[in-house]
């Protein structure tokens, strides 16, 4: 199976921090990320505007 995903993508900044995410986790659960979007629109709300 070829390996289609990028090493790494950047998100951009929010202040002094970069965001930024990998595929290199091994196996993980596919809905862990979910959450993690979940709590960073609820903080900065984007779905709200």
């Amino acid at each position: 199976m070829p390996n289609c995903t990028r090493g790494d993508m950047e998100f951009g900044r929010l202040g002094r921090c970069t965001i930024e995410a990998n595929f290199e986790g091994g196996a993980l659960s596919s809905d862990g990320g979910l959450m993690l979007l979940r709590q960073v629109d609820r903080r900065i709300g984007l779905s709200v505007r």
